[in-house]
């Protein structure tokens, strides 16, 4: 059975079979079943596995909470800390996650696709195969993050910084990786096709065993970088500076 509530603000939350199903955030701090922008929630106990819709948590605070299974679905959470979360198959799909804070969080399977995590971090983030396909990450900062398995299509992360990071059999397809970091990231395995790494840092990388097919690289630097036994056909190589003595460019 579904009870609908008319709130005076005149939105609308939906509770049903225990889940709350939010459409705004229209309460104070202290109400946990309506949160609203800037609160502390981490004084609410039962958030995991909830569904919030169309809501505004911009600015609030998930940090340590336990939000496996919960859905931000075509959410506003802008700089909202979900630092040291754990998020295991939590979904934030259409939302805006920009300036959002996932340091040390647990983003096992995470549905982020479509979404605009644009100027977040994510240090030291597990994301083994959360699914980033056709995101925002402008700027994000993603160092020695734990990215395995990572799901990326179309994902532009022009300007982000990926020092360290673990992208073993990381997947993806026209991925923009313009003006980025890759300094000392692991990508073994992973497949970047038709991918953009113009003007991209990569200094150690380690993409051996890669599949580049397609992919153009305009001014990147790859002193130190490794690519054995990486597919690299049609791979366009433009003023590259400090390219490996093993990688026979054309």
């Amino acid at each position: 059975m579904m009870v609908q509530t008319k709130p005076n603000t005149g939105f609308k939350a939906l509770i049903a079979c225990g889940a709350i199903i939010m459409t705004s955030a229209c309460a104070s701090a202290a109400d946990c079943a309506n949160p609203a922008p800037n609160d502390d929630l981490t004084v609410c106990t039962e958030l995991k596995g909830k569904v919030f819709s169309n809501c505004d948590l911009s600015g609030a605070k998930f940090t340590g909470m336990d939000l496996r299974n919960t859905r931000f679905e075509k959410c506003k959470l802008d700089g909202a800390d979900f630092s040291a979360a754990t998020l295991k198959w939590a979904s934030f799909k259409h939302s805006s996650l920009v300036g959002a804070n996932f340091t040390k969080a647990d983003l096992f399977h995470t549905n982020m696709n479509e979404t605009d995590i644009s100027k977040g971090i994510f240090i030291k983030a597990f994301m083994f195969g959360t699914n980033l396909n056709f995101a925002k990450a402008r700027d994000v900062t993603f160092d020695t993050a734990n990215m395995k398995d990572i799901n990326m299509e179309e994902t532009d992360f022009s300007g982000s910084t990926f020092k360290d990071a673990y992208m073993l059999r990381a997947v993806s397809y026209q991925v923009n990786f313009t003006d980025a970091k890759l300094d000392g990231a692991v990508l073994t395995g992973a497949t970047f096709e038709e991918g953009n790494f113009t003007r991209t840092s990569m200094v150690g990388v380690n993409l051996d065993g890669a599949s580049l097919e397609g992919s153009r690289f305009d001014k990147a630097i790859l002193k130190g970088a490794t690519f054995k036994n990486a597919v690299l056909d049609d791979v366009v190589w433009q003023d590259v500076v400090e390219p490996p003595a093993h990688l026979k460019l054309p």
